[in-house]
């Protein structure tokens, strides 16, 4: 399962409800072809997604 990690609150101040369900409808369409291609990931992939404020080093 790609679970998506939506790296706000949980009040919805930068991802909207609709927002969320299109993405989760993504991740869950796309794990398919992403297995696919990628058979050795873990059974649970967390994908992060932030507002664009937030960045990894």
């Amino acid at each position: 399962m790609i679970v998506p990690l939506f790296l706000d609150t949980n009040d919805c101040r930068h991802f909207s409800k609709d927002a969320r369900r299109v993405v989760e409808e993504i991740c869950t369409d796309a794990e398919p072809e992403i297995r696919s291609f990628l058979g050795d990931l873990n059974e649970d992939i967390e994908f992060g997604l932030s507002d664009g404020a937030f960045r990894y080093p």
